[in-house]
């Protein structure tokens, strides 16, 4: 009793908390199509945007005016024929201030390729002058081209890690429900996550494999790939304080997803695709790699493609470590494309995550966010041209209070075994639900978050291997947090 009192205490400070909200204020407009914001890590208080056509630009953060001579223009060579082909990631060296390195991802029919889509190329190029104000379209040294089937799919994500090696996100390739089956193919670097080593002497050698690779010495695998089972990542991001690598990918017909991989993982990851989209089979896969025994790894949230209760594509973020402390703080922060929502996820303080959604920002079309040097949050309108600064202290949006354990859902069966469903009578209203179960000592096992449309609901759980005795279970949705008694045989 002593362990369940403490337990049902530390709920009620959590309840304490105000709902984290978002505000945007316009920094700058004008821009053709954004897709990327970036700092350069040199504290040069430039924010660089990056053109789908093929251009990067530069704000002058101390007076938000957008400079009059692009940062770099490789328009001619980028192949833009396509909603989903052009400039489309940016990510600058860790010692840019010293070497001027930096590293684009961009489709172009340039350089060969199979079809008359070309080819993902991820190429380095070099920014000169005394401040590194510009760089040379012919400074280029190309590190990887990769062979596009399909004009859709390209993702575009570019990201150093805390570790220095450069991590690449690549789509499966294109059409709809992964006809080549890439994202499970260990031998396509389609559908995946990449980490290269770029700190290469030689300018012969594009890059080298990082000899903690996951799949090094095993001859059945590509040596690049950190993560697999991918379908199209728009947008990765680390936490600056963490270390943690997010990883937004869009949804076929389902579900949207945001996947996290913690700082210190071994790599190896599989999301799932085209086997699962988000936690649920996806039935159309092409895969003959499905149900060969593969562990996928669940995403740490998922909603519906559905406009009121999610969105159709997700815009992936990141953690927000601003330098002025806000609600915002430690808080991922991302968005759907199609709908204007924006997703807020809490820090894991050991009692699980909440999440807030939130529908009332005056802002469509978010193809990106963007972080400056010293951690500032941007977001990108890509129809209008805009880019605005995000901060906390908006209307806090879905505020629950504790409920009856006499009224709500009903966990079935009870007692059940590692698997268990809960059924919620009523939805009011579409949004987030979110479970999360602890052992007597206060212990979490057991998350999951999902969005939902409104009226009845019957969630599926599947937990990890825990001992056989009794749990609490705190659910939580649009009318409120509900605490239910689980029996585990």
């Amino acid at each position: 009793m002593r362990y369940l009192l403490s337990f049902i205490c530390s709920l009620s400070v959590l309840l304490c908390f105000a709902q984290p909200a978002v505000e945007i204020e316009l920094l700058a407009d004008g821009f053709n199509r954004p897709v990327d914001i970036s700092g350069a890590g040199d504290n040069s208080d430039r924010l660089f945007v990056v053109e789908q056509a093929g251009r990067i630009r530069v704000i002058d953060q101390t007076t938000s005016v957008v400079q009059p001579d692009d940062f770099l223009d490789i328009t001619p060579i980028v192949l833009n024929g396509g909603n989903e082909q052009g400039l489309l990631g940016l990510a600058f060296h860790p010692d840019f201030a010293a070497n001027g390195y930096f590293y684009v991802n961009f489709t172009s029919n340039e350089y060969g390729g199979s079809t008359n889509n070309g080819q993902t190329v991820i190429a380095r190029y070099t920014a000169t002058g005394e401040s590194l104000e510009t760089a040379d379209p012919g400074s280029q040294k190309i590190i990887l081209r990769i062979d596009q089937p399909y004009s859709n799919h390209n993702a575009g994500g570019l990201a150093f890690g805390p570790d220095g090696y450069l991590y690449i996100g690549t789509g499966d390739g294109g059409s709809g429900g992964d006809p080549d089956g890439n994202g499970q193919n260990p031998q396509a670097l389609l559908g995946k996550m990449l980490r290269l080593d770029v700190d290469v002497e030689d300018d012969e050698v594009p890059y080298e494999i990082p000899a903690n690779n996951p799949f090094v010495g095993n001859d059945g695998v590509r040596d690049e790939i950190w993560a697999l089972g991918l379908r199209n990542p728009w947008r990765i991001s680390f936490d600056r304080t963490t270390g943690d690598l997010w990883i937004a990918d869009v949804g076929q017909v389902a579900r949207e997803e945001i996947n996290l991989q913690p700082a210190g993982s071994e790599g190896g990851e599989n999301y799932g695709w085209d086997c699962r989209e988000g936690e649920i089979e996806y039935s159309g896969n092409s895969s003959s790699l499905c149900g060969n025994g593969s562990v996928y790894t669940d995403p740490v949230f998922d909603y519906p493609r559905d406009p009121e209760t999610g969105g159709f594509s997700v815009s992936g973020g990141y953690v927000y470590r601003g330098p002025a402390a806000n609600d915002l703080s430690g808080h991922y922060i991302c968005a759907d494309y199609v709908s204007g929502n924006f997703f807020i996820l809490s820090p894991d303080t050991g009692e699980g995550r909440s999440l807030t959604v939130q529908g009332d920002l005056s802002i469509r079309s978010v193809s990106t966010f963007g972080e400056d040097d010293e951690g500032n949050l941007y977001v990108a309108n890509l129809s209008d041209g805009e880019i605005y600064s995000v901060s906390g202290g908006g209307n806090p949006v879905n505020t629950t209070d504790v409920q009856s354990v006499n009224s709500g859902p009903h966990i079935i069966p009870n007692p059940a075994d590692r698997d268990f469903a809960i059924r919620i009578p009523e939805l009011q209203q579409a949004g987030p639900v979110s479970v999360r179960v602890f052992a007597g000592d206060g212990t979490l096992v057991y998350q999951k978050i999902h969005v939902e449309n409104g009226g009845p609901v019957r969630g599926t759980y599947v937990l990890p291997d825990v001992p056989a005795g009794v749990y609490q279970v705190l659910i939580t949705y649009d009318q409120g947090k509900f605490i239910r008694r689980l029996v585990v045989k």
